[in-house]
């Protein structure tokens, strides 16, 4: 439980990410998730692939979201990295520059600097979104990501 981890003082170093993001969809299952449509493509790295594919699958049961996720292999410092925190805007783009991308990309907000502007890499997600040629949205909760659907399309 969440009151395990003192407060989330090492948040910024990923502990304390995987237990806000599964207090944030417990939240959020909640509700009635019926009305929400569209279809993306949610970025992560792979360490958080497992348990975000699970968490978009009962998404998808629930709503009428269809969410394609895509773990991102880091090669910037390598393959044993795997948190979304240290991906870098390149490494997105050459994994998504020619997919099926729906109504827009879903980025994690931990691979951005602390004022969500620019990758480690210098991208912002607006250079991102100028590559895709679709709408690129930062998310930070599951009550985040839902609310981009309203502006993606």
């Amino acid at each position: 439980p969440a009151t395990e981890y003192d407060g989330f003082p090492q948040l910024e170093n990923g502990i304390g990410l995987v237990r806000q993001l599964l207090d944030g969809w417990a939240d959020v299952k909640r509700e009635d998730l019926g009305a929400i449509t569209g279809q993306a493509v949610a970025v992560c790295g792979t360490l958080v692939a497992p348990i975000l594919h699970r968490i978009l699958q009962e998404l998808g049961e629930l709503s009428r979201l269809d969410i394609t996720l895509v773990p991102v292999e880091n090669t910037f410092f390598g393959s044993m990295v795997t948190v979304s925190g240290l991906l870098t805007g390149d490494e997105v783009l050459a994994v998504l520059q020619n997919g099926d991308l729906g109504d827009g990309v879903l980025l994690p907000r931990a691979m951005f600097d602390a004022k969500g502007d620019v990758t480690l890499d210098d991208r912002t997600a607006g250079d991102i979104e100028s590559h895709l040629k679709v709408p690129v949205r930062v998310t930070s909760s599951m009550p985040e990501m839902l609310s981009h659907f309203e502006t993606m399309r």
